[in-house]
């Protein structure tokens, strides 16, 4: 089976990764002081490519907030603000962002998907959540399987890369893709800052554009 070029799968890990970042890790002082410096990162592929200038604006706010330490200190203050909101306050914020809750009928946590999920992360040996407490369907937390599923392809050879990625295109479609544009839209719709509103419809594209490599490459080698 052939698998795909060594920059496709890099980027989708990236995609996947930067995903699993923002969602999952509250704002801190000195990642958001790299991320900044790292901004011109969001103008060049894979991220200039997705979404409707998402990338494009993300970079601007993270400029524009490196510009001064004022600017930078009222930045991260509305982030972890927003954060909180978002993903402490999800009663209010209606943006939940575990799988459970919209596979359940009565919209739980800790639901069947929990238990799925996290067998599939122990099948490769990998343990995940920070926290015994947390379910493991958090959406950032299975964008960072992914991620781990495309670096592993990416340095293996033909026959088991094959292994990691039919397993990610199996984890897309039986999770992801279950959820993620119905919690990120609502994401979206609740944030109350540009930056994570543009964050949640980058994520939502970078994860459509990563299910097309994945689709192609069954496809290619069905």
């Amino acid at each position: 089976m052939t698998k795909p070029s060594s920059e496709i799968l890099m980027a989708c890990q990236t995609m996947c990764a930067f995903g699993s970042s923002l969602l999952y890790e509250g704002p801190d002082r000195e990642k958001l002081t790299a991320l900044a410096q790292a901004s011109d990162l969001l103008r060049e592929s894979p991220f200039v490519a997705l979404g409707d200038g998402t990338a494009l604006r993300m970079a601007d706010a993270l400029r524009s907030a490196a510009s001064d330490e004022a600017a930078f200190d009222a930045f991260y203050r509305d982030l972890r603000q927003d954060y909180a909101f978002l993903f402490y306050m999800v009663s209010v914020s209606k943006a939940s962002p575990f799988e459970s809750v919209y596979r359940t009928d009565d919209a739980t946590m800790f639901g069947p998907t929990t238990l799925e999920v996290r067998h599939e992360y122990e099948r490769f040996g990998l343990k995940l959540s920070a926290s015994d407490s947390q379910p493991d369907d958090h959406l950032g937390i299975e964008l960072a399987f992914l991620a781990e599923l495309f670096a592993r392809a990416e340095a293996a050879d033909e026959a088991r890369a094959a292994t990691f990625l039919d397993a990610a295109w199996g984890f897309m479609h039986e999770h992801v893709l279950a959820f993620s544009h119905t919690y990120l839209e609502q994401a979206a719709q609740a944030a109350r800052t540009a930056f994570y509103r543009d964050a949640a419809r980058l994520i939502d594209a970078a994860i459509d554009e990563t299910a097309a490599v994945l689709d192609a490459w069954r496809g290619h080698n069905r």
